[in-house]
């Protein structure tokens, strides 16, 4: 999964990651996701005298969440999810109060909607489009996420595959 993430104080970053679906929780939607996930950019903050710290920042991540699948068996299958994570921070501005902000670990929030749109018609390969938004301390970003899934075994969805009419 790759994707370009907005930040508040920061240039537009780059950020790539793995997502791996564990299978359903309670009912077959509801799916236990784990995601780990890095996030490179340029940060640019002014510290509490307006002096400009600029430098690069990072953020590594590891998540726990659910999704919901409303729509399982289909083509295309829409999903919300939220879930939290453990996130650290790094970041080298060289202004001590800002790198002060960007270095540390944090807990944060997620939540997500996106669809699956499946390429083979037993349902273990996705295309997955994702509108991602998280908050860890001073850390909120937007991203917007494109990756390919693979559905292992009993995760995969059995696809409904349209028969054309002779």
């Amino acid at each position: 999964m790759g994707g370009f993430a907005s930040l508040r104080a920061a240039d537009p970053a780059f950020e790539t990651g793995i997502s791996l679906d564990l299978g359903w929780v309670g009912s077959r939607p509801i799916r236990l996701v784990v995601d780990a996930e890095y996030l490179k950019g340029h940060l640019s903050r002014l510290d509490s005298l307006g002096n400009r710290g600029r430098g690069p920042f990072y953020d590594m991540s590891l998540h726990v969440g659910v999704r919901y699948l409303p729509t399982l068996g289909h083509l295309v299958a829409p999903y919300l999810g939220a879930g939290v994570g453990v996130h650290a921070l790094g970041s080298s501005t060289r202004v001590v109060e800002v790198d002060e902000l960007y270095n540390r670990n944090i807990f944060g929030a997620h939540a997500m909607v996106g669809f699956y749109s499946f390429l083979t018609a037993d349902g273990r390969n996705a295309l997955n489009f994702e509108l991602r938004g998280v908050s860890a301390g001073n850390v909120r970003r937007a991203s917007l996420r494109l990756g390919l899934t693979r559905f292992f075994r009993d995760l995969a969805q059995p696809v409904a595959v349209p028969i054309d009419p002779p």
